[in-house]
């Protein structure tokens, strides 16, 4: 988020100005992702009712002459509608907020390539393949616990999410990607990301298990504790030599502008 904020202030003269447009870009994301949720509890909706109504056809027969079988009729278009709600609520924006970030890192890529040395180019790339790797399994592993996904299944939506980082680094290598596009960019999925974090993942951090006592209730807290730090060392041990390289004016005096990653007023305070 700093950094969109950055990229955002390089194409604005006036920083309350900048200020607004990276705070709507946040928001926009954030509320993208309560759209998908909402959308996909609504078609979910409208797909259990569908498919109990086929269920009912299908075996109403069977239902009338055993109750047992009745019971489980009537109980399993319910079961079906709860899950499929969780199931996407939470698939939906992390799949959405990976897209957009990785769109925002082929950008990044492809002006690296067209803009800067070769060598910088892949020191760029090495990086963002690290922190890429820690992301993309914590996001599979949000597929498969917390939206109940097969695991394949959680795979092939994260492989095609990720091919979005060919795509953004294809046009901004072949089309000039302004720094306040590619920040707005980045805000929107960072604003994705803060609601998947924060609205459907956070309570699971904040709030224990209210069935759970004694002994058990602190293996619950260390659990939690151990994994979000965990997961927070691992993205910020390989940001710690993150760096971008813009292009420099031909105006720059010689090697020292050249030298500068963040030349071009990208600078980071």
């Amino acid at each position: 988020m700093p950094e969109s904020m950055e990229l955002v202030k390089a194409g604005k003269e006036s920083e309350s100005l900048a200020a607004g447009v990276w705070g709507a870009a946040v928001i926009g994301g954030w509320f993208l992702g309560v759209l998908i949720d909402h959308s996909c509890s609504i078609v979910t909706w409208m797909w259990s009712q569908q498919s109990a109504a086929d269920v009912v056809s299908e075996i109403s027969c069977g239902c009338a002459k055993d109750p047992e079988i009745a019971e489980v009729c009537s109980q399993e278009p319910k079961v079906t509608l709860i899950e499929g709600r969780a199931q996407m609520s939470i698939a939906g924006p992390v799949i959405f907020g990976d897209m957009f970030h990785n769109l925002a890192d082929g950008f990044v890529l492809g002006a690296a390539f067209k803009s800067c040395d070769p060598s910088f180019a892949m020191k760029i790339t090495l990086v963002t393949m690290a922190h890429e790797v820690p992301q993309e399994l914590a996001d599979c592993m949000i597929l498969v616990h917390n939206a109940g996904m097969k695991w394949h299944w959680a795979a092939l939506l994260n492989f095609f999410s990720g091919m979005s980082t060919l795509v953004g680094a294809v046009i901004a290598h072949g089309m000039d990607v302004s720094e306040e596009i590619e920040g707005i960019t980045l805000a929107a999925g960072a604003g994705i990301y803060l609601y998947v974090a924060a609205t459907e993942l956070g309570p699971n951090v904040a709030h224990l298990p209210r069935l759970q006592r004694g002994s058990s209730l602190c293996r619950a807290s260390l659990a939690r504790l151990l994994a979000f730090a965990l997961g927070a060392v691992c993205i910020g041990l390989v940001l710690l030599d993150h760096k971008h390289c813009t292009p420099v004016d031909s105006s720059s005096s010689g090697a020292g502008a050249a030298a500068d990653p963040h030349a071009g007023g990208h600078d980071h305070r």
